[in-house]
């Protein structure tokens, strides 16, 4: 039976940074975030419009009602200028709401984003490690198993006893089991790796 690795040999983990940049551009959360922000800021430019002068252009055509000399229909145009004279009740109290729900969205953005960071580096050095113990068990293991095969040659041959035989088998199979652990924890870490950059996780041999 050869050895089989459950992970790729030419696998590479990902540069942080790439994560990152991938994830702050597709997570769900924090793009959630980022939208009640603008929205945040779009009222609160709303709210400070009402505040401001008001301009009305009016211009008609026709004939001068006031009796003008002229024999020939004309041109007659006018502005308005209107703003509220007391902004200091009703007016202001939504600009001043609408500032503060823009602050507390801003502020939820931004820790929605540090934490995402947080998270990723978190989940990232756990899959460091997990690849690192993984290939130096997998390179324990076969040699283990080349230990296991000169045991049977060796046994057949008369020159090991069955309980020698047994002990190369058993740490064979338990440098299987500490690969297959090794990969199992890898594959976890690269499924929440996806998950916090907002990829759905993939069925592949990595």
């Amino acid at each position: 039976m050869l050895f089989r690795s459950p992970i790729n040999a030419d696998f590479a983990l990902p540069s942080l940074p790439k994560i990152q940049v991938a994830a702050l551009q597709t997570q769900p959360a924090l793009a959630m975030a980022r939208s009640r922000q603008h929205r945040a800021a779009a009222l609160l430019t709303v709210a400070r419009a009402a505040r401001l002068p008001r301009a009305q252009l009016q211009a008609a055509y026709g004939w001068d009602t006031l009796g003008s000399l002229s024999a020939r229909p004309g041109w007659s145009a006018g502005v308005s200028v209107s703003m509220p004279l007391f902004d200091g009740g009703e007016l202001r109290d939504q600009t001043s709401a609408a500032r503060l729900r823009l602050n507390a969205a801003s502020q939820h953005a931004l820790q929605t984003q540090l934490d995402l960071r947080a998270s990723l580096s978190t989940v990232w050095g756990d899959a460091r490690v997990a690849l690192d113990a993984y290939r130096a068990d997998r390179d324990l293991a076969r040699r283990k198993q080349q230990i296991w095969q000169i045991s049977k040659e060796g046994y057949r041959a008369r020159q090991l006893t069955s309980l020698d035989l047994l002990l190369a088998q058993r740490d064979w199979i338990r440098g299987q089991q500490a690969v297959l652990a090794d990969a199992t924890r890898l594959r976890l870490a690269l499924v929440q790796l996806r998950l916090l950059a907002g990829q759905l996780p993939v069925d592949t041999n990595q």
